[in-house]
Parts: C-alpha cells; structure tokens; sequence
C-alpha cells in the first residue's frame, strides 16, 4: 500500500457511474469531471502536515472515513494493479 506523507491521503477508486436518460442514452461520469465532487472512502493517512513555520498540524481523518472531496486536485494512481486516488487533505471538503 501506498503511504502518505506531508498532508496528503489515499482514498479508494470508485469506477465512474452510468447515468441513463429517459430517452435510454448512457452517461459516464468520469472522475476527473471538473464540474462534479466525488465521494469517497479513505484508505491511508499522513500522520500530519506543517505550517510554514513548520509546526505540526494533525490530520483530521482516520481511516474508513466517508469523504467529499474536490475532483479537480485527485491523482489516479496504481497500486498493485489497484486504481486509488491520491490527494491533499486540503483539497477534501468534508466528512460524509
């Protein structure tokens, strides 16, 4: 597994859904669309982050957190053959 350091988290993959239309057509969402905020679970946490004067700032989230989280600062990654996703704790906006 991947570890984290220096604020950032892994949270696990989650394959785009299909959305169907009344007309019958098909629509994917792809993670990466810069209009939509994903949902997601954690996997991995950096133990903390530094301020610029380099004081410790402890994470706010533990493994098994439900999380909402910004799709434009995500990062797919492969680990052992398995997709995760790679962000700034910063950049999740909140705590399902």
């Amino acid at each position: 597994m991947i570890k984290p350091l220096n604020g950032y988290v892994i949270l696990e993959h989650r394959e785009p859904k299909e959305e169907k239309t009344e007309l019958g057509l098909t629509i994917v969402r792809q993670h990466y669309d810069p209009n939509i905020t994903g949902t997601s679970k954690v996997l991995a946490v950096s133990r903390c982050n530094y301020n610029k004067e380099g004081k410790e700032i402890p994470t706010e989230l533990e493994v098994g957190d439900e999380v909402i989280y910004d799709n434009r600062a995500i990062q797919i990654l492969e680990d052992n053959k398995e997709k995760v996703i790679l962000i700034r704790e910063v950049d999740i906006l909140a705590k399902v």
